[in-house]
């Protein structure tokens, strides 16, 4: 599955998408204000407009990618140190 159209799809439910939020807080407040509905991860149930009911999904799990930035000469022993963690489950690097 590439995606959250793709998990609808292949369930029978081809969603028709009218607006895509740049942000995950812009796509809640777009549910809140009745324009559709929108898979989202469990971590932004902690935004809580009282509109907006949140269900878990049912079935295969979805994955989204996700990337890291930082600054190339980055001194920060925290940032190094969560960028060495990291790189082992990274893919390749893009420049």
């Amino acid at each position: 599955m590439d995606g959250p159209v793709s998990a609808c799809e292949a369930t029978g439910f081809t969603p028709q998408v009218g607006q895509c939020a740049p942000q995950l807080s812009s796509t809640i407040n777009l549910v809140a204000a009745s324009l559709g509905i929108s898979i989202v991860p469990a971590s932004v149930r902690s935004l809580k407009p009282r509109t907006v009911l949140y269900v878990p999904l049912q079935g295969q799990p979805l994955h989204a990618l996700l990337g890291a930035a930082y600054r190339q000469d980055e001194r920060s022993a925290v940032v190094r140190q969560f960028i060495e963690q990291a790189r082992p489950a990274a893919g390749p690097v893009a420049s």
